[in-house]
C-alpha cells in the first residue's frame, strides 16, 4: 500500500511539472505577438523617406533649358535671341543622405521628363521618377525600398514671375529585416504635389537674383506585414515642406561655353502629421553650391552640392544633384 501511494504521488508531481513547462513554452512562442517597436521603426523609415523625396525633387525649370531666352531667369543666364521652349528631354540624377535622431537614410533618385505641349511662355509635360532608399533603423530593423512616381508638370512664365508645378503618384516595394527574420516585397503607394513661384532681378554685371517660394506635400503608405512573430499594421505618413529662399547666378564663360556659378540659400519648414515625430518640423536652413553650362538649342548641364538641416539640432542632410537637357 505504501508503495502504491508513493507511485501515485510521483506520477502526479511529474504531470504537474509537464503542464507547467508546456504553459511556459506556449507563452514564449505565442504567434502574432505585436512588438511595439516594429510600428515605430516603420513610421521612422516612412517619415525619413518622405522628407528626402520631398527635398530631393528636381527643379523642373533648371532641368529644362538654360538656353531659353524667355525663361532665362529660371534657367541660368539665357541665350539672347533663342526661342522659348523647344521640346527638350531632361534627366536628373541625385543622391541624398539624411540623419534624424540617429536614424540614417540613403536615397538615390532619377527623374526623366519631356514636354507634351510647349509655347514661348509655358509648357505642359510628362515626368517619370524612380528611387531607391535604405535605412538601418534605430530600433534594430532595416528597410530597403524601391519605388516610382509618374505624373505631369506645368510651367507658366510671365514677364518677371514664373510658376511651375507637378502632380505625381506611384507605388513602392519594401524589404524589411530584423532579428534574423525578413518580410519581402511589402507593397506601398505614394503621391506628391508641389508648386514653386520664382522671380528675377538682374544686377549691373548681369548677375541674376532669383527669389523663390515653394511648397510640397507627399503622402506615403505601406501595407501591413509580419516580421517573424510580430505584425505591423498599415502605416501612413503625411509630410509637407515650405521653402523660401534666393538663388544667385554669376555668369561665366569656359572655352566659349556660357554658364553660371550657382549659389543658393533657403529656409525650410516641415508640417503635417509626421512633422516633429518621424521628420523635422522646426525651421532649418539649406545651402546650395553648383554650376550650369549650355549650348543654345543643343544641350545644357548642371550640377550642385547641397547641405540641408543647418541650424537644426536633430536633423542634417547632404546631397548631390546632376542634370542634363537635350534638344531634339
Amino acid at each position: 500500500m505504501t508503495y502504491l501511494i508513493k507511485r501515485i504521488l510521483c506520477t502526479t508531481f511529474i504531470i504537474l511539472l509537464t503542464q507547467q513547462a508546456a504553459a511556459q513554452c506556449s507563452d514564449e512562442v505565442e504567434p502574432n505577438r505585436e512588438d511595439p517597436l516594429l510600428p515605430d521603426s516603420t513610421q521612422c523609415f516612412l517619415g525619413a523617406q518622405a522628407a528626402s523625396l520631398g527635398a530631393g525633387q528636381s527643379e523642373i525649370l533648371n532641368r529644362r533649358t538654360a538656353a531659353s531666352g524667355s525663361l532665362q531667369a529660371t534657367q541660368g543666364t539665357g541665350a539672347g535671341d533663342t526661342a522659348g521652349f523647344s521640346g527638350p528631354l531632361w534627366i536628373s540624377l541625385g543622391v541624398r543622405n539624411s540623419e534624424f535622431e540617429d536614424a540614417d537614410l540613403e536615397l538615390g533618385i532619377m527623374t526623366i521628363g519631356t514636354d507634351l505641349y510647349a509655347s514661348d511662355t509655358g509648357a505642359f509635360g510628362f515626368m517619370l521618377q524612380a528611387d531607391l532608399s535604405n535605412q538601418d533603423g534605430i530600433y534594430g530593423n532595416s528597410f530597403d525600398s524601391s519605388g516610382y512616381m509618374a505624373g505631369f508638370y506645368g510651367i507658366k512664365a510671365g514677364q518677371s514671375v514664373t510658376l511651375d508645378g507637378r502632380l505625381m503618384a506611384g507605388q513602392s516595394s519594401t524589404d524589411v529585416a530584423g532579428g534574423g527574420d525578413r518580410a519581402d516585397d511589402v507593397d506601398g503607394s505614394r503621391w506628391l504635389a508641389a508648386m514653386r513661384v520664382s522671380g528675377e532681378h538682374y544686377l549691373e554685371n548681369e548677375t541674376l537674383i532669383i527669389p523663390h517660394l515653394a511648397v510640397s506635400w507627399l503622402e506615403e503608405q505601406l501595407d501591413s506585414y509580419t516580421l517573424g512573430s510580430n505584425t505591423a499594421d498599415d502605416s501612413t505618413v503625411s509630410y509637407g515642406q515650405a521653402n523660401i529662399g534666393t538663388t544667385v547666378l554669376i555668369p561665366i564663360t569656359v572655352n566659349e561655353t556660357a554658364g553660371s556659378i550657382v549659389v543658393g540659400t533657403s529656409g525650410i519648414l516641415g508640417f503635417g502629421d509626421a512633422a516633429g515625430n518621424e521628420v523635422p518640423d522646426d525651421l532649418r536652413g539649406r545651402l546650395d553650391l553648383g554650376f550650369e553650362f549650355f549650348r543654345a538649342n543643343t544641350w545644357a548641364t548642371s550640377g550642385k552640392f547641397y547641405v540641408d538641416g543647418l541650424g537644426h539640432s536633430d536633423y542634417e542632410a547632404r546631397g548631390v544633384d546632376l542634370g542634363i537637357t537635350l534638344w531634339f
